[in-house]
C-alpha cells in the first residue's frame, strides 16, 4: 500500500501537511490530476485521462501555501480495488463478516497505519496534520481520528449520517450513531463537516454548546455544488 507525499519544490518543513484519505472517485481524480507531470511515478497503475487544469490548480496552491498534501487509498480502493461487479463486492464484504471484521473496519486500519507512517518521515517532526476525505470514506477518516494523537483537524465532506449508509462497523449502532462519532472525534480535533444538507447534525451541535466549545471546534458548512459543463 501506497502513500504519495507531494509539495513544492525545495520545501524542507512544510507549515501543515493534509492527508487525503480516497475512495474510488477520489482515487480517480488524484491520477489523473498528477498524471501531467508524475506519470513515471505512478508507473504501474491504470491512468485516467490527464487534468490539466486540475494540476495547475494544485501547482498554485503548493506556490501558494507551504503544505504538503498526502494520499492513501485504503484497501479494497485503487491498487488494490477487489472485483468492482456488484455481486463480487458483496461476496467479498460478506467473508469479512465471517471473520468477525468488515471492509470499512479494516480501512480504518489502513488509515491508522498511513498516519503512523507520515510521521515517520524527517521533514514531518512537528508539522500540524489534517484529514481529509469525502463520502462514505469520510466516516472511515473520522473514526481513524479517534484512535491516532495530534490531529489538528479533520475535513469531511458528504459524510453520511446514519451507519446505515456507511461506513459498516460489526454492532456500532448499538453504541452511538455518525453524529456521536462526530462529537467524539470534536473533542480531540477541530472538525469541519461540508453538506450539501446541514440536518441532521443537532446532536453535536447542542453537546458543543453545552460544553462550551470554541465556534471553530465543530463546523458544518454548505457545501458547495460541482459545477456541470
Amino acid at each position: 500500500m501506497r502513500l504519495y507525499v507531494a509539495h513544492r519544490e525545495g520545501l524542507e518543513h512544510p507549515e501543515l501537511t493534509v492527508l487525503n484519505v480516497m475512495d474510488e472517485t477520489s482515487w480517480q481524480e488524484f491520477l489523473a490530476t498528477m498524471r501531467p507531470v508524475f506519470g513515471e511515478q505512478l508507473a504501474g497503475e491504470q491512468l485516467p485521462e490527464a487534468d490539466e487544469q486540475a494540476f495547475e490548480q494544485t501547482k498554485k496552491m503548493f506556490q501558494t501555501f507551504k503544505w504538503a498534501m498526502a494520499y492513501v487509498a485504503p484497501r479494497g480502493v485503487g491498487p488494490t480495488a477487489f472485483d468492482l461487479s456488484e455481486r463480487k463486492q458483496t461476496q467479498h464484504r460478506r467473508r469479512f463478516y465471517l471473520l468477525g471484521q468488515t471492509l470499512d473496519g479494516m480501512q480504518v486500519y489502513d488509515a491508522r497505519r498511513a498516519i503512523q507512517a507520515l510521521r515517520t518521515l524527517d521533514d514531518q517532526d512537528g508539522v500540524p496534520l489534517w484529514l481529509q476525505s469525502q463520502r462514505q470514506m469520510a466516516g472511515v477518516t473520522l473514526y481513524a481520528s479517534l484512535f491516532e494523537p495530534r490531529i489538528t483537524r479533520v475535513d469531511l465532506h458528504d459524510l453520511p449520517r446514519d451507519h446505515r449508509n456507511g461506513p459498516y462497523f460489526l454492532n456500532v449502532s448499538r453504541i452511538l450513531n455518525m453524529p456521536q462519532a462526530v462529537a467524539l472525534a470534536a473533542d480531540r480535533s477541530k472538525v469541519v463537516l461540508y453538506q450539501s444538507d446541514k440536518e441532521g447534525w443537532q446532536w453535536p451541535k447542542t453537546l458543543a454548546k453545552q460544553l462550551s466549545w470554541d465556534a471553530k471546534q465543530l463546523q458544518i458548512r454548505e457545501a458547495i455544488p460541482e459545477s456541470k459543463e
